[in-house]
């Protein structure tokens, strides 16, 4: 939680929401195009949101095609973390962009608010069982279908979580 604090620190104040995004996947036809991620991230901090992306080690390719598409001036872009400060990040996170990955099953538990991008597998079956996790699937199921505006109106629409319990005095 420290380590996320310091990254988090380089956003600015904390009065404007956080906007999460992982553009990666472990699997190829998992992946919803990284220039439509990067189109997100611009979007999103221009409209006053603070936009912080998370990466993998093994997501070299897709980063550098986010990077290309460039216009993220006002995006951070986070090096390669822990699983566990991923974990803090998306606790302190008020909406969350995925693809149906590792990070979509840790967002369902944490949880964040999350969009998770489904293409041929099944979100039915692989989507976290919260209605914080919000699955967005082209009806043709290629995921290659899904606009970056039909994604930003699903991070929108997305419910808010319920504020943890006061503790006990």
């Amino acid at each position: 939680r420290a380590a996320a604090a310091d990254l988090l620190a380089g956003l600015g104040p904390d009065d404007r929401p956080l906007l999460v995004l992982h553009p990666g996947a472990g699997k190829v036809q998992n992946l919803w195009p990284a220039d439509r991620f990067a189109q997100l991230a611009a979007r999103g901090a221009a409209e006053g949101w603070r936009v912080l992306v998370l990466q993998g080690p093994a997501d070299g390719d897709v980063m550098r095609e986010f990077r290309a598409a460039g216009g993220l001036e006002e995006v951070t872009i986070a090096p390669v973390q822990p699983v566990g400060v991923c974990v803090a990040l998306l606790e302190r996170a008020d909406r969350f962009l995925c693809n149906d990955t590792g990070l979509m099953h840790v967002a369902g538990a944490v949880p964040v608010p999350t969009v998770a991008l489904f293409g041929p597998t099944d979100p039915a079956i692989w989507k976290p069982r919260t209605p914080l996790v919000q699955a967005l699937r082209h009806p043709s199921g290629d995921l290659q279908d899904v606009t970056a505006d039909e994604a930003w109106q699903a991070l929108l629409t997305l419910p808010s979580p319920e504020p943890p319990p006061a503790p006990a005095p």
